[in-house]
């Protein structure tokens, strides 16, 4: 058993302009973190502090009445937890046990994200575009050795970099002749990530597909009824391990 305490501090300042259309912000913020944590049980004490700059970004723009687009851009970071940082082994599981790392620094996490929508008053139709895109830098991953028993060490390490994206839309229609609303949607999704498997780098892949549409009755005063159906494709390789790919 273990007591923690993360506290953290945050300055910084932002910058703004609003116009008829076209709305930004800028922002630069300085984060400090501190861990405290007591391991109850072995007396021991842990300590760590961060310090990190953050910037961000977004803006927003009014392209006409029934149309505007916006761009979002963040940092952040994922501290090491207590766990993580603890100095010692974990043997509760003798078939995996686990070891900290007090070595461990934070994972910095860049994030970009930009929209588009449009809804027609006349018409009822709608249409929304997005696209996102996050990469981190000094991964929190982990270290996996395994000995010819299949029993497994585990140690968190910093490791490389690592990203992902996201894109897709739907769009929205009345179906006048029939009294309902259709709407379809579209997202493909793409991450890569690594690992250390018996101090060799593991990199992953993974892709996601899917595809969507609802059907909904327009005129609910006595009732409201709606029906869906969606299909996802999924697909992971490995650069050790192809046979799980």
């Amino acid at each position: 058993a273990f007591e923690r305490t993360y506290s953290y501090l945050n300055g910084g300042s932002r910058l703004s302009r609003n116009t008829k259309s076209l709305r930004w912000v800028l922002g630069l913020e300085v984060q400090k973190s501190d861990l405290e944590g007591t391991i109850i049980n072995r007396n021991q004490s842990i300590a760590n502090g961060f310090t990190n700059v953050l910037p961000s970004a977004n803006a927003r723009w009014q392209v006409n009445q029934a149309s505007n687009a916006s761009i979002n851009y963040q940092t952040s970071t994922r501290d090491p937890s207590l766990t993580e940082l603890q100095p010692f082994v974990d043997n509760t599981d003798p078939l995996r046990t686990y070891s900290g790392n007090p070595d461990l620094t934070p994972q910095y996490q860049h994030s970009l994200r930009t929209e588009f929508r449009r809804f027609d008053q006349f018409s009822f139709q709608s249409i929304y575009l997005f696209a996102n895109m996050g990469y981190n830098t000094n991964q929190i991953v982990q270290s996996r050795v395994i000995d010819a028993q299949g029993r497994q060490t585990v140690k968190p390490i910093n490791l490389g970099d690592g990203w992902s994206s996201n894109i897709g839309g739907s769009y929205g229609s009345p179906l006048r002749s029939l009294g309902l609303q259709a709407d379809l949607d579209y997202s493909y999704n793409r991450t890569s990530g690594s690992e250390l498997v018996n101090q060799v780098e593991n990199v992953n892949h993974t892709t996601n597909h899917s595809v969507g549409i609802r059907l909904q009755n327009r005129t609910k005063r006595l009732f409201d009824v709606s029906a869906g159906a969606q299909l996802d494709f999924n697909s992971v390789k490995y650069s050790i391990n192809s046979q799980l790919n």
